[in-house]
């Protein structure tokens, strides 16, 4: 499936993607972990094709399985956390995507050097949920 994502034909990708998913979900024990990498990128393939529901369901999956082996404010979280901010956002569910965003940035902080890009583009993301919010105040410290 990454490489149909990597050419941006999705429903290829989103078949061999769900086919994995399944396999590993008949298997007696699989990680946890394992499962929601192949979630996340089944989530990816679904907010490419702006079906963000349809992602939102699937991310929050993969970060409970995450979560369960892990803790709640693990940097695997991060993209989770961005991606589910971008499907937010793409619905208008503009406190939502902030409060996503929020959660990406308090790890980036607590896990990234200071001066590191991540963090700013998440100031951006930021900035501009609470711009659509008409929060400017808000948007303005996140700038």
């Amino acid at each position: 499936g990454d490489l149909y994502t990597a050419l941006g034909q999705y429903d290829e990708a989103y078949i061999y993607t769900q086919e994995t998913v399944n396999q590993l979900r008949k298997q007696a024990y699989v990680d946890p972990t394992v499962l929601g990498r192949h979630l996340h990128k089944m989530g990816y393939i679904l907010q490419k094709q702006a079906k963000y529901n349809d992602a939102i369901e699937v991310y929050t999956e993969s970060m409970c399985l995450i979560i369960a082996s892990t803790h709640s404010h693990d940097p695997a979280l991060l993209n989770s956390y961005v991606h589910l901010g971008n499907c937010h956002e793409g619905l208008k569910h503009f406190a939502d995507a902030a409060s996503f965003y929020q959660q990406a940035l308090d790890i980036q902080q607590r896990t990234l050097p200071t001066a590191d890009p991540a963090i700013a583009t998440t100031h951006e993301r930021l900035a501009s949920v609470y711009l659509a919010m008409h929060d400017y105040d808000r948007a303005l410290r996140s700038a």
